[in-house]
């Protein structure tokens, strides 16, 4: 509805046209589905399910002691294996969608609104949320931890040179490109 009304803005149609457009696209909002798909509803049941959440949950510090363990003679892989760590384990806590998750700015999204000894918040305003909502999440000290682990002692590797604020940084002082992101955490 919002992309005809849109659409006839656009190429001029009458006023009283697109009235009625804008009455039809209203009316199609009460009849619009909230909450998850099917699918993605399938998919929460399967992780759900016994014993798949806790493997979920403990995966990051165990992807996060690989790092440990590969940072000297690998550091650009350890890197990369700090930065799935923190990125799974944000999406336990906080779900968001992966084109929020690699647009993470430290400093912008990823706050310490209490000093920096205090837990990191992660903050989205609505209009950079596509069901355009606010979205804020209070992390643990454990999360936190790691977070500040990863950006002090991996992130610099992958952040080469840039002053890019990205929690995740991938190419050329951009951000990691949900593609590839979506791949290595799969």
């Amino acid at each position: 509805g919002w992309k005809l009304l849109g659409m006839a803005k656009q190429i001029g149609l009458g006023e009283a046209a697109i009235e009625r457009l804008d009455d039809i696209r209203a009316s199609l909002e009460e009849h619009r589905h909230g909450g998850l798909t099917g699918k993605n509803l399938n998919l929460i049941r399967q992780v759900l399910s016994e014993g798949i959440w806790s493997k979920v949950v403990s995966l990051p510090n165990a992807l996060m002691r690989q790092a440990r363990a590969d940072q000297a003679h690998a550091p650009v892989k350890a890197a990369v294996t700090a930065q799935l760590a923190v990125a799974i384990a944000i999406l336990s806590v906080a779900p968001v969608r992966l084109t929020n998750l690699v647009s993470i700015e430290l400093e912008k999204n990823l706050i310490k609104p209490g000093g920096p000894v205090s837990p990191f918040w992660l903050t989205f305003p609505h209009y950079d949320v596509k069901n355009r909502v606010n979205l804020d999440f209070t992390f643990n000290e454990a999360l936190t931890k790691l977070i500040d682990e990863y950006i002090h002692d991996f992130r610099p590797t992958l952040v080469r040179g840039s002053n890019a604020a990205w929690l995740f940084p991938g190419v050329a002082g951009e951000p990691k490109t949900a593609n590839m992101f979506s791949t290595q955490i799969t």
